[in-house]
């Protein structure tokens, strides 16, 4: 996985694994992919096409499937976005050119296909195939009058009516040809571009006639041009008062409705046409992804300030952002490229990762290649001549050697074989190397230790002196610490005596005269080893208020057992109760009778028992019928 960094926003390649150069065998080339592609992520199992290409990717409103067509041969694929994986895949007669999901789940799809074509696929199947008058260039379902709109290469705007199943009078534009289309969330105008660079506004509750029309002549990237520019991407905003008209010279103009010139003008400056725009809402900010064939730009969508571009290795033909949730879009992009497999890209400042793929949070960092950069293969290090004889390597350029290979004004060496004769040339490089490790393991360390001593500082308690006053005063804020509530939770603080020691009474035993030594005692009757040091002082005890002496002395008996038994593990307490003739079944309560301890243990050979018991009754009857007799 890549990660690259533009304009201070870091996004990262979820589908680039490893690249090789062209003159690598393909045995090792094949076994060099295996080990690159563990640094790959698969985002959905299955997102690629073996013998081709995807040729677009939409997604469904309720943003839990998405559906994208391609070849060899032509087939369109269901992905399951909550299971992480393939649906289904269903082949098709024609390349499919582009979709329309007209339910919020994958259950109903229309394909806009070659060779004029149209198919209709509900959850079990294709259902229906027709055909419309002109080549279909895009297509676009309106869910408020249940018409799918087909922008041809003609004047006519096709529409096709779901409800009931019939064409409606075409919508004739004053274009020769329109490109695409778009319908605005908010009120009833759909808005249709055309190749001349007029857009045609239309009411869709009367879609006879042409009501409004934006030029989009007015746009210019900047390159001398001598060809009209084409409309090839719209889209409203959601209030439905802007416009966004891409044309097919990379330039973006944002149109308020209310006025005929565009009030902000975004250029992609690469003159390539854009290919598809949308809105993009999160962490409180508006922006705009628009796409060309080179790749992607995101930008603000009041200043037209860049956010980021996140570029692709190959054409760009569509793209998607799955949801995070109902209303708030995601930090992932999918696109559809010239490549057999979907692109998958993760701009985590864009947004955050949907549910379904939210480990992404975490694994980023963590597979990140901080040593990458562009346009360097993996496992070949690209040197100079100077640094091609420091390493003592110039007489491979003499054989037909895949580690050395000539490459403009320098020379790509096999990565081992460099780490290796680097090794051996400067000795004192690993030494360096290994003493940067620690150094940066050690500053880790201490940034650890001071997030640690910070969360030390969070936890310990804050006195504030405008409560002081009113917390000592008042004795609904004491804490009585003898209460069982306060020892539940400190059980250490528990005293089991019945005892407490008398300081005083003992100092004035020793100040009555009452020696506590035996430094006055006959020589005759001290003990051997005596040096005449000092003891110390007794320590004199009373019984505490409210204990009997009698009842304290079974509490520390109990208490004492009850530590010695909560000790042995499961298998001993059970083996001590059978050892003992105990009872089946054991309950023990622990002070205050907050928690409690079941012991359950099976009674042995209970048949047997009630035999014996049985036959003992038996022989006792027996003996009583003989003394009667």
């Amino acid at each position: 996985m890549k990660a690259i960094s533009y304009n201070s926003v870091k996004h990262y390649n979820l589908t680039e694994g490893a690249s090789l150069p062209d003159w690598v065998s393909q045995q090792k080339k094949t076994a060099l992919l295996k080990e690159g592609n563990k640094r790959k992520v698969e985002l959905l199992q299955g997102l690629e096409f073996k013998k081709g290409s995807p040729s677009c990717i939409e997604m469904t409103d309720d943003g839990l499937h998405m559906w994208v067509g391609g070849e060899y041969p032509a087939q369109i694929r269901c992905y399951d976005l909550e299971e992480v994986s393939l649906k289904f895949v269903r082949h098709v007669d024609n390349l499919v050119l582009g979709m329309a999901p007209v339910s919020e789940d994958y259950k109903k799809v229309v394909l806009l296909e070659q060779n004029r074509f149209v198919e209709f696929h509900n959850q079990g199947g294709r259902h229906h195939k027709i055909r419309i008058p002109k080549e279909g260039r895009s297509i676009l379902y309106d869910p408020r009058t249940a018409h799918l709109v087909f922008p041809t290469s003609s004047s006519s705007v096709f529409l096709f009516d779901c409800d009931y199943g019939s064409f409606k009078e075409p919508i004739v534009t004053p274009s020769e040809a329109n490109n695409c289309a778009a319908v605005c969330p908010a009120h009833p105008l759909l808005a249709i571009g055309g190749e001349d660079g007029i857009v045609s506004c239309v009411d869709t509750r009367d879609p006879t006639s042409v009501v409004a029309t934006l030029s989009t002549s007015g746009l210019s990237s900047g390159y001398d041009s001598d060809t009209q520019a084409q409309v090839t991407s719209l889209v409203f905003d959601m209030g439905g008062i802007n416009l966004l008209a891409g044309t097919s010279e990379g330039v973006i103009g944002v149109y308020d409705l209310r006025k005929k010139s565009p009030i902000m003008v975004k250029d992609h400056n690469n003159t390539l046409p854009i290919r598809r725009m949308m809105y993009h809402s999160c962490f409180d900010k508006l922006r705009v992804v628009s796409a060309d064939s080179k790749g992607v730009k995101i930008w603000d969508a009041s200043s037209g300030d860049p956010f980021t571009t996140v570029d692709t290795a190959s054409e760009l033909l569509s793209f998607v952002v799955p949801k995070s949730s109902r209303d708030k879009d995601s930090g992932i992009i999918l696109a559809a490229c010239d490549t057999p497999h979907v692109n998958a890209f993760f701009i985590p400042q864009l947004g955050p990762a949907p549910g379904w793929c939210s480990y992404l949070e975490n694994i980023t960092e963590e597979l990140e290649e901080t040593d990458y950069q562009a346009g360097q293969y993996d496992d070949f290090k690209f040197v100079t001549r100077e640094e091609l004889e420091a390493l003592h390597l110039t007489h491979l350029l003499k054989g037909d050697s895949d580690q050395v290979r000539p490459y403009m004004h320098g020379f790509y060496v096999d990565l081992q074989l460099y780490r290796m004769s680097k090794s051996v040339m400067d000795p004192n490089e690993w030494k360096e190397y290994k003493k940067q490790k620690l150094l940066m393991k050690k500053e880790a360390e201490d940034r650890i230790n001071v997030v640690k001593k910070k969360k030390r500082d969070l936890l310990k308690p804050v006195t504030d002196s405008r409560f002081t006053s009113k917390i000592e005063s008042d004795d609904r804020f004491k804490v009585d610490k003898a209460s069982d509530g306060y020892l539940q939770y400190k059980p250490h603080l528990k005293e089991h005596s019945a005892f407490q020691a008398v300081d005083e009474d003992a100092d004035e035993y020793n100040s009555d005269g009452a020696s506590s030594g035996l430094s006055d005692t006959a020589p005759a009757l001290r003990p051997k080893g005596y040096t005449g040091e000092e003891r110390k002082p007794l320590a004199m005890y009373e019984l505490k208020e409210g204990r009997d002496i009698l009842e304290s002395r079974k509490e520390e008996h109990y208490g004492r057992k009850r530590e010695k038994h909560e000790k042995l593990t499961l298998g001993e307490r059970l083996k001590k109760l059978q050892e003992g003739g105990a009872s089946a079944s054991k309950v023990q309560t622990a002070d205050g009778g907050a928690a409690k301890q079941i012991t359950f243990t099976l009674a042995d050979k209970p048949n047997k028992r009630k035999r014996s018991n049985s036959a003992a009754v038996q022989e006792n009857d027996d003996d009583t019928h003989a003394k009667k007799r």
